[in-house]
């Protein structure tokens, strides 16, 4: 199992809360408590908080060596938060041999004395399982459990829990029950699907404003996905007064964190000049990037601009290129620009 690196792979779907820092470390000078007085006290909070100093290079140099004992010390003796940090360490192979085996025992043996992190940590586990199938039964179990405490991670996977069903009926109230319960803690993922099944009317009543609002909260903590369906709230004037240069900030905002489908977007209002100032330069390099990064709309608009010659030398060989890339995910007008094409005698097969 490794649940640090099972996050980083679904950086879109959960945003790292912070598992390794969630705990509030007291202020420690730089030379806060001596590691053999603390081991040989038996002193558990102070050789868990020296630690995790050591761990972060918190007012002390970085030592994962020095860390691994005092959590090693402290998680033998029952300490619940050195016994998850210890299972950190043997799942990165920090300060010691990396051993995923290891590394779930002490996960297990946390989460069960009731450590909120550890409980939603092995639900992540269970849930983003790349061994074998995943175990969305104990998932639930264990985010069920971090969940009563307020884990915001675990209320929002139990919220896509009862949105998409997966192994149990989908139940739209509970789901939004539990992202609401997400969301109010500031967990932008969870404000996001909110906003999302308010904008579409999923399973509550269609609420543009309510959505905006989610969006909005999302977007300021910089979740790429808010910024970019606020930018298309704003461009098409959805429950909001059209304004093409608030679609256009917001879009930005999100390709600088290099969201793909708002680097076409954004693309498109530099293409048209609506919000900016017309830039076909602008337009190509931003379709460029989404394109080259598989997004069909993108493709088709790129193709656009080398049938039309817009910035670029007119080249319908490279047009009908990227015309095949979007028609092969769908894009009907990319299908029908090479039909034409093909029947003009542009391009042959």
């Amino acid at each position: 199992m490794n649940i640090q690196k099972l996050r980083k792979s679904v950086n879109y779907l959960v945003l790292v809360t912070g598992l390794v820092t969630a705990t509030a470390v007291s202020a420690c000078s730089a030379e806060p408590v001596d590691t053999a007085y603390s081991i040989e006290s038996n002193d558990t909070v102070k050789s868990y908080q020296l630690g995790l100093n050591y761990y972060q290079g918190n007012s002390v140099e970085q030592d994962y060596n020095k860390a691994f004992e005092l959590f090693q010390e402290a998680a033998n003796q029952g300490d619940a938060k050195a016994q998850f940090q210890l299972g950190v360490m043997y799942d990165e192979g920090e300060g010691v041999s990396e051993d995923k085996t290891i590394a779930e025992q002490w996960y297990i043996k946390a989460a069960e004395q009731g450590l909120a992190d550890a409980q939603n940590g092995i639900g992540m586990s269970y849930f983003y399982n790349q061994k074998v199938e995943p175990n969305f039964e104990k998932s639930v179990k264990w985010f069920k459990k971090a969940a009563a405490q307020g884990q915001p991670e675990s209320q929002y996977h139990l919220g896509l829990f009862y949105e998409n069903g997966y192994d149990r009926p989908i139940d739209y109230t509970k789901a939004i029950k539990w992202y609401k319960d997400s969301a109010e803690q500031g967990f932008t993922p969870a404000q996001y699907n909110l906003g999302t099944l308010y904008l579409n009317g999923k399973g509550i009543e269609k609420n543009y404003i309510k959505a905006q609002q989610w969006y909005q909260k999302a977007a300021n903590l910089k979740f790429s996905p808010a910024q970019h369906n606020l930018g298309v709230m704003y461009e098409k004037g959805m429950g909001i007064k059209q304004d093409y240069e608030k679609a256009a900030y917001w879009y930005q905002r999100a390709v600088d964190q290099d969201y793909v489908p708002a680097q076409n977007n954004l693309g498109s209002l530099y293409y048209s000049g609506r919000g900016v100032k017309e830039d076909y330069n602008k337009a190509f390099d931003l379709y460029t990037k989404a394109a080259a990064q598989g997004e069909a709309i993108a493709q088709h608009n790129l193709g656009e601009m080398y049938f039309f010659g817009d910035s670029v030398e007119q080249d319908y060989r490279k047009a009908y290129e990227w015309y095949q890339k979007a028609a092969n995910q769908g894009n009907q007008e990319a299908k029908d620009r090479i039909k034409y094409l093909i029947a003009e005698g542009k391009v042959f097969r």
